[in-house]
């Protein structure tokens, strides 16, 4: 962020060319219906989309995982939910995916979970 500061004051237009440019972007807004989006925003979007991936694929396997879970053991302890969902590893939640197919008790699929704490 002060590198942009930094740039921003550094590459201050005089007023005329600022009015020049402020003119340029709104048009150029109008004509194409779409907001004049800076290479800082633009940056900052594609850290927030890749976030949002990284943080909806960990969901989906939380969430894979309970079902699995539910599907063959019925009822769940809220511990074990709450666990699963402080995971922000996914690799290990595909382990943990994995092993929740195939685990033989739900004691067994915990004990795993808390190895993975």
């Amino acid at each position: 962020m002060d590198l942009f500061w930094f740039l921003d004051w550094v590459f201050a237009l005089p007023d005329p060319l600022e009015l020049q440019f402020q003119q340029f972007t709104t048009c150029y807004e109008e004509e194409n219906h779409v907001r004049y989006v800076t290479s800082i925003e633009r940056m900052a979007l594609e850290r927030g989309r890749q976030e949002g991936l990284h943080l909806g694929m960990l969901k989906k396997s939380q969430d894979a995982i309970v079902e699995i879970l539910q599907e063959r053991f019925k009822r769940l302890p809220n511990t074990l939910v709450n666990a699963l969902q402080q995971i922000d590893d996914t690799t290990r939640l595909s382990q943990l995916l994995r092993q929740a197919v195939s685990v033989e008790s739900l004691k067994g699929f915990q004990q795993l979970v808390g190895k993975s704490a």
